[in-house]
């Protein structure tokens, strides 16, 4: 594999270290001087240097970079800047001082300190809150149609505050247009693929509500939904492997919030929850008559060493860049790879659905 040098600035801003490398880029710790003289700390996304000469790539990356200058929302990570220094294309971007998801679940399962029902509530309410706004984002009166297609623990961000920021929009825009289908590319993302998903690049936000129902069951749950590391078997088990409730494996889950819980995870998109402001509303009402809990960030900093939300994503150590599809490839398994599992169950009826607005 090429080694590539790192550079010591881009454009004004200074990179301290690189955190994190995708399969498009990779994002650096960073800081700028302001005017009084302080040091502001953000986060710089760039095109991996294996990547930057490729059309493909340049597009998808400019298109990130216009869909993600868009979203204003106090739960999306902010974008502030889309520039160019030479050659080399870039984003600055908010800096978020706590960990994702994914590490924080990690650290309390080690600790012997899971989420509690409350904090995983709240986790889901702030991520809702930004999903139904970018689900119904409109410019001068132009529906945007966004569906972020890649929600997962690993793109719910946590600051030391206790506030929730999703990632990760802009590419997932691109499913529209454009899909890539290297090995790889998926790896990580197949356990939160909403079954239409795993056979289609043409679905929409009820998509987004199954990757939440599978977020907020593995919080309340404290263990992975559909854990299997080959994509082929895992694709099986999303679409067809039985969801135990969460009130079976934890007791202290009310079976209210299971219910809801089950209701996003239906398969059948018609079953699923319609929306997530009708996900959100009902969450919001059984967090009220939760007992009281320490607050969300005083649990996050009692943690040992709660890392960045941007650090080690993936090791950088074993990352190779895929190579570009314009075509959109599906992948299927088999009919007889296909076993019998019972079919999903009917929500209650005290779950009234409401339209999408």
């Amino acid at each position: 594999m090429e080694t590539f040098d790192i550079p010591d600035r881009l454009g004004r801003y200074r990179l301290i270290q690189r955190v994190a490398v995708g399969g498009m880029g990779e994002i650096f710790y960073a800081t700028a001087q302001e005017q009084s003289g302080s040091l502001r700390e953000l986060a710089i996304k760039r095109l991996h240097p294996e990547n930057k000469e490729h059309p493909t790539f340049i597009k998808m990356f400019l298109n990130e970079g216009r869909i993600s200058g868009l979203l204003k929302h106090p739960h999306i990570v902010q974008t502030y800047e889309f520039a160019q220094d030479g050659s080399e294309l870039f984003m600055v971007m908010e800096w978020i001082d706590g960990p994702d998801l994914q590490h924080l679940l990690r650290l309390g399962q080690e600790q012997g300190r899971p989420l509690s029902v409350s904090h995983a509530i709240e986790i889901a309410i702030q991520a809702l809150r930004a999903l139904h706004y970018a689900h119904t984002l409109d410019i001068q009166g132009q529906p945007m149609h966004l569906t972020h297609r890649d929600i997962s623990p690993h793109n719910l961000l946590l600051n030391r505050k206790g506030v929730v920021k999703v990632t990760d929009f802009g590419i997932a825009r691109m499913a529209d247009h454009l899909s890539l289908t290297a090995t790889g590319v998926l790896k990580g993302k197949v356990p939160y693929m909403a079954p239409e998903q795993t056979r289609s690049s043409k679905v929409g936000p009820q998509a987004d509500i199954f990757a939440m129902g599978v977020i907020l069951w593995e919080m309340l749950c404290h263990r992975r939904l559909f854990s299997e590391p080959n994509d082929l078997r895992c694709i099986d088990l999303v679409r067809h492997a039985p969801i135990p409730w969460p009130n079976t494996l934890q007791p202290a889950v009310p079976e209210e919030v299971a219910e809801i819980v089950m209701w996003a995870l239906q398969r059948d998109p018609q079953k699923r929850a319609p929306n997530a402001d009708t996900l959100l509303h009902y969450l919001s009402v059984l967090a009220e008559n939760l007992p009281p809990t320490e607050p969300l960030h005083e649990y996050i900093r009692s943690l040992d060493n709660p890392e960045p939300s941007l650090a080690g994503t993936q090791e950088i150590e074993h990352w190779h860049p895929p190579t570009p599809h314009t075509t959109t490839e599906c992948v299927t398994l088999a009919e007889h790879d296909h076993p019998t599992h019972p079919a999903d169950g009917e929500m209650l009826s005290r779950f009234p659905r409401k339209k999408d607005p």
